[in-house]
């Protein structure tokens, strides 16, 4: 695996200025914009899977924001557990907030404390395992015809993992990564930003392209 190229890929592209700042304003429209961005972004993960040249994407509206509300899909489902997991903390500052000195709430605070602390450990456990799963999902979901479906195949998904666990480990090192990049335009007055989070987006895409092939190798 690769850890160099997602971060050096997109500048041997001499138009790579234009086609990060375009998705760059795209991404300033509320919500829409981040679908955009992330289908935008997979484009990169499927020419790796696909053993395609890789460059950066030229702009495609449609095709890209119909990629991300799918993938968007997918990550909404699996974070359906965090969800649950935070409704004892959310009930329990809840409670605090109106509680009055008697001894029922006291009891009632007192249980939803000790919810709380199981839930939030299951919470980063859960979150944890999805650090590995998603980058799967994702490239499964790209490898089958963009079938929302595909993203949901546990039983492969596993076998990917369990196939390549270092390159799935690396992609998390290489994400948390892109991440600090990608903040790193408020540096430049946020308008750096326009460049960074895109950017940030394709070096993320490249991990899981690479991830998935290094699974599909053996």
């Amino acid at each position: 695996m690769d850890f160099g190229s997602p971060f050096s890929f997109a500048f041997k592209d001499q138009n790579w200025f234009k086609k990060l700042i375009i998705p760059g304003l795209i991404f300033l429209i509320p919500i829409v914009g981040w679908f955009y961005l992330l289908g935008w972004g997979l484009e990169i993960t499927l020419q790796i899977i696909r053993k395609e040249p890789v460059v950066i994407p030229e702009t495609d509206f449609g095709k890209f924001l119909s990629r991300g509300l799918k993938a968007f899909v997918i990550s909404f489902v699996y974070s359906i557990p965090t969800m649950i997991f935070q409704i004892p903390s959310t009930l329990s500052n809840a409670m605090a907030q109106s509680a009055s000195s008697d001894n029922g709430t006291g009891a009632i605070l007192g249980g939803l404390a000790i919810i709380t602390i199981c839930t939030s450990i299951l919470n980063l456990i859960y979150s944890l395992v999805m650090v590995f799963i998603l980058p799967a999902a994702y490239a499964l979901f790209l490898n089958n015809n963009e079938e929302i479906g595909a993203g949901f195949r546990l039983g492969e998904i596993f076998a990917l993992i369990k196939k390549a666990p270092v390159a799935y480990l690396l992609t998390w090192l290489g994400s948390l990564i892109a991440g600090m990049i990608g903040g790193a335009g408020v540096i430049a007055c946020v308008v750096g930003l326009l460049i960074t989070i895109p950017f940030s987006t394709l070096i993320i895409a490249h991990f899981y392209g690479q991830a998935y092939n290094e699974a599909t190798k053996f």
